[in-house]
């Protein structure tokens, strides 16, 4: 019975759910946040927890992804209660998340929808990192936010940001199995006064004018502050880490402005030149991912 005992005790001792919030503990110690993101989501579908939102938060602002961590903290905020309270360190979590906010080139937008229980989520989340209306922190470039609700058609709405101006963004969702009247085909306008193409050009010029502003200011900050970790003449492997990881992730939003830049100017010179008509204004979004990024283009 001692021995019985004993072996049930371990089992369950060995917790799947325990096991994957150390090892995304052990991941966010190493630098290696994606990864610790990713331990934390699964063990908070095994064993939900407030904590685990927090954790996730804190991840993303080490990533410098504020939209993401100000969403996770709300969250965690949320979901806490007496048996499952939020960590010691969140109300400085918080100080510094609102620091940091007021110094980058961040817009608050908000978000307003009808229904007021609709969910949202925006092209550069993830599919789970979803949230009701509220004011969030979105950086420079185009972003798709999408609003879903049990009974409704999901809606869409582009916004293009470009400096750190508020911005309100309004969603107003049709009921499944409205009736909606088709277009006047007399009022189409007729592919050559179509001036979509120019918008699409001068959408494309836009993103690439952002990627040069963003590479003179943000990325070039974290490229030189790169350059005086590593310089041999007074090397300071304190700040390595902390730049080298600003510097990639700088890298593939600079990228992610360019190459969205280029592909959608290249989609405006096309339509110019074939005069495709278009029966609506395109939408870009961009979404940087672990190694490179997603440009999408939809018209």
């Amino acid at each position: 019975m001692v021995v019985v005992a004993a072996c049930l005790a371990r089992t369950a001792a060995a917790d799947p759910a325990d096991d994957l919030r150390a090892q995304g503990e052990a991941f966010a110690k190493q630098g290696r946040f994606t990864e610790a993101i990713a331990a934390f989501k699964q063990s908070n579908a095994q064993k939900p927890r407030a904590s685990n939102s927090c954790l996730i938060g804190l991840a993303y602002t080490r990533r410098e992804l504020w939209p993401q961590a100000e969403i996770m903290i709300d969250r965690c905020k949320r979901d806490a209660n007496a048996a499952d309270p939020v960590p010691d360190w969140l109300p400085q979590l918080e100080q510094t998340l609102a620091s940091r906010l007021a110094q980058i080139g961040v817009a608050p937008v908000a978000i307003a929808v009808t229904p007021a229980d609709a969910q949202l989520t925006v092209s550069s989340f993830a599919p789970d990192e979803q949230f009701g209306p509220r004011t969030i922190h979105l950086p420079p470039g185009s972003h798709v936010v999408t609003a879903t609700a049990p009974g409704y058609e999901s809606a869409q709405e582009t916004i293009s940001i470009s400096d750190a101006k508020p911005r309100e963004i309004v969603i107003v969702m049709k009921r499944e199995g409205s009736v909606v009247v088709p277009p006047n085909p007399r009022a189409t306008p007729s592919a050559s006064g179509s001036h979509t193409p120019l918008i699409v050009m001068a959408a494309g010029g836009a993103l690439i004018a952002t990627g040069i502003v963003y590479h003179a200011t943000a990325f070039r900050t974290a490229a030189n502050g790169l350059s005086e970790a590593t310089d041999p003449n007074r090397p300071m492997p304190m700040l390595f880490d902390e730049w080298s990881h600003r510097f990639d992730v700088r890298r593939e939003w600079l990228i992610g402005f360019y190459a969205a830049g280029a592909i959608t100017v290249g989609i405006g010179a096309y339509l110019h030149f074939t005069q495709k008509q278009t029966e609506s204004l395109p939408q870009v979004s961009i979404a940087p991912t672990t190694g490179g990024g997603i440009v999408s283009v939809g018209w």
